[in-house]
């Protein structure tokens, strides 16, 4: 008669509760959430006028830097060949005052699409 009885498997049976699925199976993966949430808000391309500056800061702060550490040796900021036309004027500006120009700086990152592959 011992074969006849149902094994417990869990601690939910034991405990004589339903048999429900646990809430780390019920739980969405968060690529369904974000894709729910930013469905209407997804960026088409990148560039300053559809990415707004507050996700650009970490890749404007290294475009001062690379200012700041390029314009200490550029001999000829004004036809600079590896500094977009925009941010000549800033190779050889002060800190404080490149750090005013931090729309100019937004403004030249060129623009791609958002579905390209990074090279």
């Amino acid at each position: 008669m011992d074969d006849l009885e149902p094994q417990l498997t869990n601690d939910r049976e034991a405990a004589g509760e339903p048999d429900r699925p646990a809430e780390e199976d019920r739980v969405l993966p968060s690529d369904v959430l974000v894709d729910a949430l930013a469905r209407n808000q997804l960026i088409s391309s990148l560039n300053a006028s559809s990415v707004p500056g507050w996700l650009m800061t970490e890749p404007i702060e290294l475009a001062f830097e690379w200012l700041e550490i390029h314009g200490r040796h550029c001999k000829r900021p004004m036809q600079c060949r590896d500094t977009p036309g925009p941010l000549r004027p800033l190779l050889k500006m002060r800190a404080p005052a490149r750090r005013q120009h931090e729309q100019a700086v937004h403004a030249a990152f060129p623009a791609s699409s958002a579905g390209s592959p990074a090279a």
